[in-house]
């Protein structure tokens, strides 16, 4: 297209021309500076996005087209205004961001909600650009107009999953935190269970060997009480029988029957009280038809007269414990009674029992010789441990010289 010289208006600049304006080779592809308004025009009515601009002051200039059209939508006034107006539900942009544009040309983007008939509005991105004229001097503005209601729609939709994916993650962690508690405990409980397993097995383990010395004890305790018996029966019984049937054949023939009766009477009158002292041990009357404190009292009233020490016995019991108690009591204390006659040396033996709550107390005590803490114990006194511990009581003893203290506690059944 051919063109004729004109004024520096009309002309192109040199190519460096500042930002903002076309150089020499889009002017001469246009037309020259006379066709540039005309196509400008062309291409921004052409644009979808509403596009408008203002002057330095501020002041709304127009816009293309898709404007125009927004504009009479929002503000359909507008098209009857003499002058461009600013339409109605359209936000202006901030003052103190136009302001600034204006003054140091720095851009700025807004976003505004434009209404719409029986909806919730339709939200736009407003972006806003200095323009310059020649020498880069900010003149004025443009601004274009995007919809993003698509975009904001996804961005909902976005954050909707995103909020439905945090409350499923939230519930799957509150579930794998409830799911680790649960095995947390059951491993808590499968722990105690093993612990308390080994415990019982360890207490089973203590049982059987305590059963197992308790009934070596009691197979020892039994052949001394036959060796005892068997003693007894030959040293004594036997001796007494061997003597009367002695005197039987050497009889003085001279002798009346009056004296060999006498004779044979006191003989047999030994033999029997040797027997009945034997029966008694085994198994004393008193214990089954009176009480422990009778049968205590019988017991060691015999010992004390055979072995010259004195016996005294006090405290009460109740009258209803069970067989099984009183006889291990009986035992016991027998045992303790035969260990003093044995090694003690004592002059005087105490026997006392109380009811100490759910427990037959008895206490037994001597001023013999005593004993080293140290030194080994016979098999009767762990005889009695052993069978009072089974019986769920305690056993204890203490000694030094001058005296000694055996204390024994057995549960009375409810």
């Amino acid at each position: 297209m051919p063109t004729s010289p004109t004024s520096g208006a009309e002309t192109c600049a040199p190519s460096r021309s500042p930002r903002g304006s076309l150089d020499a080779a889009a002017c001469r592809q246009f037309g020259g500076a006379r066709a540039l308004p005309g196509f400008l025009s062309s291409l921004l009515n052409a644009l979808p996005c509403p596009i408008f601009g203002k002057d330095a002051t501020g002041r709304f200039l127009g816009g293309n087209a898709a404007f125009d059209r927004l504009a009479r939508d929002l503000d359909p006034s507008v098209v009857s205004a003499a002058a461009p107006r600013w339409p109605k539900g359209l936000s202006h942009p901030p003052a103190d961001a136009e302001s600034s544009l204006l003054a140091d040309g720095a851009p700025f983007r807004y976003e505004a909600v434009l209404p719409e008939d029986g909806g919730s509005g339709k939200e736009v991105s407003i972006s806003c650009t200095p323009l310059r004229d020649h020498s880069g001097s900010t003149v004025g503005l443009a601004g274009i107009i995007c919809d993003l209601s698509e975009s904001k729609k996804r961005e909902r939709s976005i954050l909707e999953k995103n909020r439905e994916l945090e409350s499923r993650l939230a519930e799957r962690a509150y579930f794998i935190a409830d799911i680790n508690n649960h095995l947390s405990s059951m491993n808590q409980e499968l722990m105690n269970v093993l612990a308390e397993r080994e415990q019982l097995e360890k207490e089973l383990e203590a049982s059987c060997r305590r059963l197992k010395n308790l009934v070596e004890e009691m197979n020892y305790t039994e052949e001394k009480e036959r060796r005892r018996i068997s003693t007894e029966l030959h040293d004594n019984v036997v001796q007494n029988l061997a003597l009367a049937q002695l005197k039987i054949n050497m009889q003085d023939r001279s002798a009346t029957a009056e004296e060999l009766i006498a004779s044979f009477d006191q003989i047999l009158e030994s033999a029997i009280t040797e027997i009945r002292d034997i029966c008694y041990d085994l198994s004393p009357p008193l214990l089954y038809e009176v009480g422990l404190a009778e049968a205590l009292a019988s017991l060691g009233g015999r010992l004390s007269s055979e072995h010259r020490f004195t016996f005294t016995i006090n405290g009460t019991l109740p009258n209803d414990l069970p067989a099984e108690t009183r006889i291990l009591l009986y035992q016991s204390v027998r045992e303790l009674l035969n260990n003093i006659v044995k090694h003690a040396q004592a002059k005087t033996v105490t026997v006392r029992m109380r009811k100490r709550g759910p427990f037959a107390h008895l206490l037994v005590t001597d001023d013999g010789v005593g004993f080293h803490p140290d030194a080994k114990k016979g098999f009767g006194l762990a005889n009695i441990k052993q069978r009072i511990s089974l019986a769920e009581g305690w056993f204890k003893i203490t000694s030094r010289p001058g005296l000694t203290t055996a204390e024994l506690s057995l549960p009375i059944p409810s």
